[in-house]
């Protein structure tokens, strides 16, 4: 018992205690300079888990869909996508997250926004998917293909030409 409790108390480097907080220390770390990242592309970060429902997005990601931090966890993201976009893009999502690949997609909002956004899966060593992370941003020209700004005519993913 001596021994565990030893483990679980600070001493200065090498107990377990000192590894949680260097681990804690470090992932505060990470998630400023996403943070700071965001703020300086103008970017709005989501994050799910590894079935593809949200956890969290930015206060940007809010801005830019209509869609509030509460309301955006699980699937509900999927109401800040224009009406005529929800199919496809719910259907790319998964389809990608099925898949474990890379996510990019350019649609339009609720608010009249249009978007791009990208994700890519987060795995540990051994290539089991731990969740996404993905960013949205305003995408005022479609670079992807012919269609200019009006991307309602794209019908499947593979209209993006990357």
């Amino acid at each position: 018992m001596l021994k565990v409790e030893a483990e679980l108390s600070p001493n200065g480097g090498s107990s377990i205690k000192d590894s949680i907080s260097r681990i804690e220390a470090a992932c505060v770390f990470a998630a400023g300079k996403l943070s700071n990242l965001a703020s300086a592309l103008d970017i709005g970060i989501f994050e799910t888990d590894a079935t593809g429902s949200c956890l969290s997005v930015s206060e940007k990601w809010t801005r830019l869909t209509g869609v509030s931090q509460d309301d955006a966890k699980g699937w509900g993201w999927v109401g800040g996508i224009a009406i005529e976009d929800q199919k496809r893009i719910r259907r790319e999502w998964e389809s990608s997250v099925k898949e474990s690949r890379r996510f990019t997609a350019v649609y339009k909002t609720v608010i009249g926004k249009t978007i791009k956004a990208t994700a890519s899966p987060v795995k540990l060593n051994t290539g089991a998917i731990l969740g996404y992370v993905g960013m949205v941003s305003e995408d005022g020209e479609c670079h992807h293909c012919a269609y200019g700004r009006d991307h309602t005519k794209h019908s499947t993913q593979e209209d993006y030409h990357e």
